[in-house]
Formats: structure tokens, C-alpha cells, sequence
């Protein structure tokens, strides 16, 4: 009787993780997939020098992104845009996206050899925003092994897993101990 009420608390916890799971990783699947940024007036980008006529070209910022992890220690610096101008927008696309849930802030740099300045900082809280003259679109996409990854690297997520992998083994237990006492009584009563 205790047994078969231990399986089916089991099956529930099973059941109930799962669906919660599946539920909480899809709201976390909505994830970053581009970013582009446009200086809205081009008086305020960052100059290497300000010599009239004199290599104008080189003299354009090296655009740099970099997008902070809810966790401080981890940040992904995406590919430098070496001497372009942000006028007409500049795209960079994630190799691998990342859920918005799990982004701190964005930095725009201008990077450079010894220190790279930063020009912006911005929280992703819409699909457009803007600061210190310079416009952040975001554009998103759906990913549902990004939210697993993104849910599952919490301590919810955690716990979760631990009591799900806790039930497989209790239940397998069950099952082992069972067929133990099962083969001890075809013994005994093969014995009489």
C-alpha cells in the first residue's frame, strides 16, 4: 500500500516538474539575436583625432558591443567594427543567442588598444531605445533550448532538476526493491 502511494507522490512530482519546466523555459525562451545601432547625430561619435584631412577614415570609432550576464562574471564582447561610422547603423549578429532574461545591461564601446571607452550602457527593456545619442534596436527570436539552458542555470531551475532526479531514483529503488521481495517469496513458497 505504502509503495504503490510512493510511486503515484512520484508520477505527481514528475508530472508537476515537468509542466513547470516546460512553462517557466518558455517564457524565458524570447532571446537577443541582433543588435543594431545608429548614432542619431554624428557630431557626438568619438573621434581617434580631429586633424581635418588627415586620414578621416581611421579616424572613426572602433565600435565594440559587449552584453553583460545577469551572473557579473560572465560578459560576451561581440565582434569590433574597426573604422566605421554608426550613422547609418551598425548590425551585429549573436553566433549564439542568448535570453533576454539572462542579460544585464549592454555596453557600447569604443574600443581601443590600451582602454576601450565606453559611450553607452542600456538595459534591454523594449526593442528600441535610446542613449547618450545613439539608438539600440533589438531584434528577438524564439528559442526553446535557449530557455531550458537559460531556466535551468537558476536555482530553481536546480531544485527543480534535483527533485526530478531525486523521484527517478526513488522510483527505481522501488521498483529494484520490489522485485527483490517478489523473487524472495517465489523462494519461499517454492521452499513449503
Amino acid at each position: 500500500m505504502f509503495g504503490q502511494m510512493l510511486r503515484w507522490l512520484c508520477g505527481v512530482v514528475i508530472v508537476i516538474c515537468i509542466a513547470a519546466s516546460i512553462g517557466v523555459s518558455f517564457a524565458r525562451s524570447r532571446c537577443l539575436s541582433s543588435i543594431k545601432v545608429t548614432a542619431i547625430d554624428p557630431s557626438i561619435e568619438p573621434r581617434d583625432h580631429k586633424i581635418p584631412f588627415f586620414k578621416q577614415k581611421e579616424a572613426l570609432p572602433d565600435y565594440q558591443i559587449v552584453i553583460r550576464n545577469r551572473n557579473r562574471w560572465i560578459s560576451s564582447k561581440l565582434e569590433t567594427k574597426v573604422d566605421q561610422s554608426a550613422v547609418d547603423g551598425l548590425n551585429w549578429q549573436l553566433a549564439h543567442p542568448i535570453s533576454f532574461k539572462d542579460i544585464s545591461l549592454i555596453q557600447l564601446r569604443d574600443k581601443d588598444k590600451i582602454i576601450s571607452d565606453p559611450i553607452a550602457e542600456v538595459s534591454v527593456l523594449g526593442d528600441s531605445i535610446e542613449e547618450a545619442g545613439y539608438r539600440f534596436d533589438f531584434s528577438f527570436e524564439r528559442s526553446l533550448s535557449v530557455g531550458f539552458t537559460s531556466f535551468f542555470d537558476t536555482q530553481v531551475g536546480m531544485a527543480i532538476m534535483t527533485g526530478f532526479c531525486s523521484v527517478i531514483v526513488i522510483l527505481i529503488s522501488s521498483v529494484v526493491r520490489r522485485g527483490r521481495l517478489d523473487r524472495m517469496q517465489l523462494n519461499v513458497n517454492t521452499d513449503i
